[in-house]
């Protein structure tokens, strides 16, 4: 970590320490930072730590001070108050503003509360002095920061990617439009998870501003706004004023909020107040792999679950269109896994070599095994074999990492800028799918294995994907989310038991990663973001970190999303997860777009891929869009079935056909490992490894009274094992009974799923053997809704 601020605070701490400007309430202590008669920010110390972890200045230039600094204590509340303010040369502030950090009892997190009231803003004067940049105050930097962290979003800083903010063509989706180096500057009210910091992972330090308090109080958060800037000397004219220290790489709260997408300036109008208030959470060992997101949605349900949504017990899928209601299982063709750009591509240049790899919803590379299909395994491995050659190799903090540059020869169109080529891309995650399902089927070579351990280290380090679609290659999409999630998920399961006993560590780190993963693109609004509209924006999601698209909810590849929130969900047992996934399938019809047509059923593609939540067009509804992703190939319940169940062992989600009727309770899950080899399909000798066998159980039960009596047939999902051999017994009315071949159908295109006809609710339906003493898991949400609400 870079040598805090230098000698020059470190002296100012001292003066603070020894005039008793500073408050500590035993977990963190807040020192002012500045001299008599100018006060120009504070530092924030853990008790436990011997330096500052940042320190919080109110104008990026020392230009916004205090003239006064007082301590006071109110019962269980110390206050550092900062007071009058003054700002040089503009604006001129009244004498009413200040800025209040408060420390309560056994709460490591300062809040700060501020008041900036404007009488009069000069631009010229700002513009003389600053540059073209917006109004920015309470200042925070992390020198050597790798993410800007906004809204859910993980913006990678020119620190790793110069390309986000300061290279990107006249095409770019981040930038501002004012300056180089500058991020836009949305509102908070158009903020899914209102929160904007900076992460510096190769320090393991996340430091942040949470306006979640605001949001879920008294709303003053909705108009203030957030940035990014890189170098304030980019713009300003007095750049002597810029240092190492001060002036870059920090963000800060910008007013008022920017226009046309956010990325055009504005300033203030004078005789404004700008008036909220937020804590600053921070987190001192946060690394790689782990995640921002996960820790902020943590906090949020141990701080406000009281304040926050509830979401259903039950989902149905009587809104899907006709499309999406899988009568079977679709055959799973095996595509090309690479290709090459041809003239009529808008965004690559001719000759590119490009990687495609496969799907993360349908066992493309499983089928094909499992049904002898030979010319596509010659395909398959030709491809494969042509990808090793293709792949880089490089070292990432010791680990040894193999993946696909994206694309993998040539560049984008000279208008996209410079640099749009990256390793931290989705389609790498997807080529990696391929090699893994080839070596769990057989194809068990150490060149293969090569391939996909070095990929699972390189999902240790990458922290956030960009050109997940080749029209937006500076911004995050939520969907990649899916198959990243999905490759470690499959790789923790391929290879727990390995011999290796470096793999089989890998292999248990890749659960947890994954579980991080679907966290990183969680883009969702957990409560609504403005109370005075007639929108609920709660469970929506943005689609991607791109201008367009901000402040706005999307139905399309969320879709995706929602496949990765599930198979997380039964592997993890996470409430928060299930909570969020329950809440959005439970919202998603309306997302379709204003349309009318005679039958739901006949709603295909006709979902919007923009609905406006705050300023701009508020409500409105894009004419395009669609729904894509594969969440119905593992949660809706196919051909005859009434219910589908998916079921890990970290718990199980049912999901109704039509209507709410059905459920599940009493949800059991046990394994044991064989000296058997591991193969989905039927071909290749590979190495022994231990294979692990599932048994669980659960009781079907009737959420209504009517259904009590209803005899019905019910699918089961286990994502990542197979089904297609395993035996399955009823309990009726306490015995247990094996069912006949005619009672159970397995399906080459999915052998994770089994349909068990002739239950009757209140039967338990037995997968396999379960152990006696197995315990009966919470398959808990976050916060379950009432059936009287």
């Amino acid at each position: 970590m870079r040598r805090f601020l230098g000698l020059t605070i470190v002296q100012v701490l001292i003066v603070s320490l020894l005039s008793a400007q500073n408050i500590s309430n035993g977990l963190i202590q807040v020192f002012a930072l500045g001299e008599k008669g100018r006060y120009w920010g504070f530092a924030i110390q853990p008790s436990d730590h011997r330096k500052p972890i940042t320190a919080i200045r109110f104008g990026s230039l020392d230009n916004i001070f205090a003239t006064s600094v007082q301590v006071r204590k109110e019962r269980a509340m110390q206050v550092l108050s900062f007071n009058p303010l003054k700002a040089v040369p503009t604006p001129e502030l009244d004498n009413s503003s200040f800025i209040e950090v408060r420390l309560f009892a056994n709460d490591p997190y300062p809040q700060i509360y501020f008041k900036l009231q404007l009488r009069s803003f000069n631009p010229s004067s700002w513009q003389e002095n600053f540059g073209q940049v917006p109004f920015h105050f309470l200042v925070c930097s992390l020198p050597g920061a790798e993410i800007f962290h906004q809204r859910g979003w993980m913006i990678g800083t020119p620190v790793i990617d110069r390309y986000i903010l300061l290279d990107a063509g006249p095409t770019n989706f981040v930038q501002a439009q004012w300056s180089k180096g500058w991020s836009y500057a949305p509102p908070f009210g158009a903020y899914p998870l209102p929160v904007v910091g900076l992460w510096k992972p190769s320090s393991r330090t996340y430091i942040a501003y949470e306006f979640i308090t605001a949001r879920l109080t008294d709303h003053s958060e909705r108009y203030i706004a957030s940035a990014y800037c890189w170098n304030i000397g980019h713009s300003a004219r007095n750049t002597e004023q810029v240092t190492k220290d001060k002036g870059r790489e920090f963000f800060a709260l910008v007013f008022p909020h920017a226009v046309k997408g956010f990325r055009w300036l504005r300033y203030p109008q004078g005789n404004e107040t700008i008036e909220s208030h937020f804590r600053i959470l921070w987190h001192r060992n946060l690394n790689s792999t782990d995640d921002p997101n996960r820790f902020v949605h943590q906090w949020l349900w141990q701080t406000f679950a009281d304040k926050l949504p509830s979401a259903p017990i039950m989902n149905e899928f009587g809104w899907l269109p006709k499309n999406l209601r899988l009568a079977s299982f679709p055959k799973p063709a095996l595509g090309d896994l690479l290709g090459v750009t041809g003239e009529e591509n808008p965004f690559q240049k001719p000759g590119n070599i490009a990687a495609n790899g496969v799907d993360f919803a349908t066992p493309i590379v499983d089928y094909q095994f499992i049904t002898r299909n030979e010319s596509a395994l010659k395909r398959l491995r030709q491809q494969l074999d042509q990808l090793t050659d293709y792949a880089s190799r490089f070292t990432v903090n010791g680990d040894r990492c193999v993946f696909w540059q994206k694309p993998i020869k040539g560049d984008w169109r000279d208008h996209y800028g410079k640099g749009v080529p990256t390793l931290r891309n989705v389609q790498g995650f997807q080529v990696a799918q391929a090699f893994l399902d080839a070596i769990r089927n057989g194809w068990r070579e150490s060149r293969y294995l090569e391939v996909v351990d070095g990929a699972m280290r390189w999902a240790k380090h990458f922290l956030y994907t960009r050109n997940c679609y080749d029209d937006v290659p500076d911004a995050q999409f939520a969907w990649s989310a899916a198959p990243i999630a999905h490759f470690l998920f499959a790789y923790h399961y391929a290879f727990r038991n390995d011999s290796d006993p470096q793999r089989r560590k890998l292999a248990i780190e890749a659960k947890d990663l994954a579980h991080a993963i679907v966290y990183r693109y969680m883009t969702l609004f957990p409560c609504d973001n403005d109370p005075f509209d007639e929108i609920d924006a709660s469970f929506f999601m943005e689609p991607n970190a791109g201008y367009p698209w901000l402040g706005s909810a999307c139905a399309n590849e969320i879709w995706a999303y929602a496949h990765a929130l599930l198979e997380a969900y039964v592997i993890t047992g996470d409430p928060i997860l299930g909570h969020y996934l329950r809440g959005m399938t439970e919202k998603w019809h309306l997302l379709m777009r204003d349309e009318w047509h005679q039958s739901i059923a006949d709603y295909v593609n006709s979902f919007a891929e923009i609905f406006v939540l705050f300023e701009g067009n508020r409500g409105k509804r894009s004419t395009f869009g669609g729904l894509w992703g594969g969440f119905e190939q593992m949660a809706y319940p196919v051909g005859e079935s009434q219910i589908r169940v998916v079921c890990g062992e970290g718990g199980a989600m049912a999901f109704n056909k039509v209507g709410i009727k059905y459920d599940i309770t009493d949800y059991r899950w046990g394994t044991r490992d064989t000296g058997r080899r591991t193969s989905v399909g039927e071909q290749g000798i590979g190495n022994k490894v231990k294979e692990t066998k599932i048994g669980l159980s659960f009781r079907v039960v009737a959420i209504v009274p009517e259904a009590k009596r209803d005899e019905i047939s019910v699918m089961v999902t286990v994502p990542h094992f197979d089904l297609r051999n395993i035996a399955v017994k009823l309990k009726q009315m306490g015995q247990t009974i094996s069912l006949p071949p005619d009672q159970t159908l397995t399906f080459l295109e999915r052998p994770d799923t089994i349909l068990v006809s002739g239950v009757k609710v209140g039967d338990e339906i037995i997968i396999g053997e379960i152990p006696a003493n197995a315990p009966i898991l919470p398959c808990r949400i976050a916060k379950k809704r009432r059936l009287d609400n």
